[in-house]
């Protein structure tokens, strides 16, 4: 699954690119490519460097795949 963003954060300068694969099935995938913008978003604008923000947001959304019991990952 994947999704392009242009004009990400309403910025001229940032585009989001997003290539979520789940394996077992879709599940994961679906719900990474359904959240991750938004979470990633929230982060940056609490001040988060980008880097910083991409990897609490990875590490958020795995959080909560396991939490549910979705399959895949």
């Amino acid at each position: 699954m994947h999704t392009v963003l242009g004009r990400f954060g309403d910025r001229d300068d940032r585009d989001l690119f997003m290539l979520f694969d789940g394996h077992n099935g879709p599940e994961a995938a679906i719900y990474a490519n359904t959240h991750f913008a938004a979470l990633f978003q929230e982060r940056l604008d609490a001040g988060q460097a980008p880097a910083d923000a991409l990897r609490s947001t990875f590490e958020e959304v795995h959080r909560r795949l396991l939490a549910s019991g979705t399959p895949g990952g």
